[in-house]
């Protein structure tokens, strides 16, 4: 392998001044940009042998060709580019990946370089790819994410979240993608805890490395210069949206005040009454009711089947109903055709919540004083914590009832009534009944036992005879 600078000759500038050196003949001259450079003079003496400005090298590849690699204005990074070329070649010769460090190095060289090595085939002619803008990869991304037929508000709720990192971090090319600038980036939405949550900062960092993979995983990168990054811990600590079922008393409060309540959001209060029951019972979300049509409803064996394509989890789930509700439900949908929609919610379900909430008397606080939401998808938390209160409701039949994939989520939207804690408490033991010794010696006569250490009031003693 050899580091040299080609040379080339060019006629002799006017005003030129001729050096004689022991190496032989010299110019000294200004060029175009009045810098002051040196040649070597030819034997003719007319013309003036000059070097590049970039040095290049020249090695054998493993089928014995001369390959000639322009490289930098520098020589030392010339030398170290030489270096990194050894080991390409060693690794086509053993057919192995270039490991971590060679891989990241060759992500920074520039893009005419990449080229060069390409078309000696010492890189694969697809990671040149990282040179096209960021905005042709989320294209190709996109297309990727509808071809896996994820819906169309999740591929743009993705492609808006990549955008906005892309345009706030100055990302234009994989090359400008740095782990600093994205953290920056996400830290400063965070404002030292009083802007995003940890959750939303998690799912922002979660969306930018997803992409990234992507990008090793379809051959365009070698690897993700985000995919050490962690997210920040403990994120349940910070929710931003707290949500609290109601009280029993206070959600047939808030039911009965639906029913007795206006039309309004073009549902009458009895409609927007069943609504908010169905919704608890099945433990559905706003969208899963948006997507319930009325040829999916079996009135007869009392359930409702939510097809695989309108879920989150995306499998085919079947809904049981109450015999009460089913037939409830077959009068709700009289005279609708068999592609209609069950129910016509508005398009903020919240505003129909906060309504009714208001006009129970006395009005239940949308947010109560210790900064808990009661919205709709809050009826679900309701579904929840109604069969979690039921002992005999096992773990695995909880996890059904609410749609969850996995028990935690299901226990995540459990949530423990006021009612059933206190039971617990009063059924716990009592702790100020005296041991066996402190029983004996009351029956001896010689102590006495006290009901509370504060009152000094006497309890008659009692002795216990488990054991013997």
């Amino acid at each position: 392998m050899r580091i040299f600078k080609p040379t080339y000759s060019k006629a002799l500038p006017e005003g030129a001044k001729i050096l004689k050196r022991k190496d032989g003949r010299w110019v000294q001259f200004r060029n175009k940009r009045k810098e002051l450079v040196e040649g070597r003079l030819t034997k003719k003496g007319d013309r003036v042998l000059m070097g590049t400005e970039l040095w290049h090298i020249e090695f054998l590849d493993n089928r014995q060709i001369k390959r000639d690699i322009v490289g930098f204005t520098d020589k030392a990074a010339t030398e170290t580019l030489g270096e990194k070329v050894k080991s390409l070649l060693y690794c086509q010769a053993n057919r192995q990946t270039p490991d971590l460090d060679l891989q990241k190095w060759l992500e920074k060289v520039p893009l005419q370089i990449q080229k060069q090595l390409v078309g000696f085939g010492l890189l694969d002619g697809q990671r040149i790819e990282v040179g096209k803008m960021l905005s042709e990869f989320l294209d190709e991304y996109v297309d990727f994410l509808t071809k896996k037929e994820l819906t169309p508000r999740h591929i743009r709720e993705i492609a808006g979240t990549l955008r906005r990192i892309f345009k706030d971090c100055g990302f234009l090319t994989w090359m400008d993608i740095s782990p600093d600038r994205l953290i920056a980036f996400l830290d400063g939405l965070r404002d030292g805890g009083r802007g995003i949550s940890k959750r939303r900062y998690n799912s922002l960092l979660g969306t930018a490395k997803t992409f990234c993979r992507w990008m090793v995983k379809q051959r365009k990168a070698l690897s993700s210069p985000i995919d050490l990054l962690d997210g920040l811990p403990d994120p349940q600590t910070d929710t931003r949206h707290a949500r609290e079922p109601l009280k029993e008393d206070d959600l047939l409060r808030f039911l009965e005040a639906a029913a007795a309540g206006p039309e309004k959001f073009g549902l009458t209060g009895a409609e927007r009454n069943f609504i908010y029951r169905f919704a608890i019972e099945t433990a559905l979300r706003s969208i899963d009711l948006r997507r319930l049509r009325v040829r999916d409803c079996n009135f007869t064996e009392h359930w409702i089947l939510i097809q695989a394509g309108r879920t989150k989890n995306k499998k085919r789930t079947f809904v049981y109903l109450k015999a009460e509700t089913s037939i409830e439900l077959q009068q709700y949908c009289a005279n609708k055709l068999p592609d209609t929609a069950v129910f016509h919610l508005p398009y903020k379900p919240v505003d129909m919540v906060r309504f009714d909430l208001a006009n129970t008397k006395p009005a239940i606080p949308y947010v109560n004083e210790n900064g808990e939401f009661f919205d709709f998808h809050c009826l679900k938390h309701q579904s929840a914590s109604m069969y979690a209160a039921n002992p005999e409701t096992s773990e695995i039949v909880r996890q059904e009832l609410t749609h969850h994939t996995t028990p935690t989520m299901a226990r995540r939207y459990s949530h423990p009534q006021e009612t059933s804690v206190r039971k617990a408490v009063e059924a716990g033991p009592d702790l100020r009944r005296p041991s066996r010794q402190k029983q004996l010696a009351a029956k001896t006569g010689t102590d006495f036992l006290s009901i509370s250490c504060f009152t000094g009031g006497q309890i008659e003693a009692h002795v216990d005879t488990c054991g013997k």
